[in-house]
């Protein structure tokens, strides 16, 4: 527990491998200070410097960075890192389907992986809205109404309009009409009844 400069970087006073200090030489990773003839070293990780030492960092994504998904060397919430060592930085990504909406990665997430209902792959899909994603609450998605992209089985029809009465009424049929050819890429047409 007594450094002894030149001839040691470091000492902790103990023998233990790889906690920052072994041999009396600073790991890689680490820091050291406070080494004298009286007290020992007190070693902790480099946090930032892109090696990853478990158990001490979840994660090191080499940088300083906020809410990137690697934060103090703390995996932030609806993020999951992988690849960290003592050799390589941390890789962290949002994890799609969570219900936690990273919205400078994820346009929407509504805590599924269910294709086609508004929110696929964390992305909006074609004739959706999505509102109400964040840190603590999943997206909403609904179809856009009047946007003439015909969302079965959600919309009966959609005629490109928000006109009441003209036989596609809030993507309903009007009673007394048919509406036909209506998809995600063409509006519904929409005829009376003869007869």
């Amino acid at each position: 527990g007594r450094q002894i400069t030149p001839h040691e970087a470091c000492d902790d006073g103990n023998g233990v491998v790889s906690d920052g200090c072994t041999n009396c030489q600073i790991d890689l990773g680490w820091a050291c200070t406070g080494g004298s003839l009286y007290s020992p070293s007190v070693c902790k990780t480099i946090c930032g410097d892109g090696r990853q030492i478990t158990p001490h960092e979840a994660c090191d994504d080499g940088n300083g960075l906020v809410s990137d998904g690697c934060t103090e060397c703390k995996i932030d919430r609806g993020w999951a890192c992988t690849g960290g060592s003592v050799s390589s930085s941390s890789v962290c990504k949002p994890i799609c389907g969570d219900g936690i909406q990273i919205t400078s990665h994820e346009p929407c997430d509504d805590e599924n992986n269910v294709a086609s209902d508004g929110c696929t792959n964390c992305q909006i899909d074609l004739g959706w809205a999505c509102t109400g994603g964040s840190l603590y609450s999943p997206s909403v998605c609904k179809t856009i109404c009047g946007d003439g992209r015909q969302i079965t089985p959600h919309e009966a029809c959609d005629d490109k309009n928000n006109v009441v009465s003209d036989g596609c009424t809030n993507c309903q049929i009007d009673i007394g009409w048919a509406c036909t050819g209506g998809s995600l890429y063409s509006p519904s047409v929409c005829k009376t009844i003869c007869g």
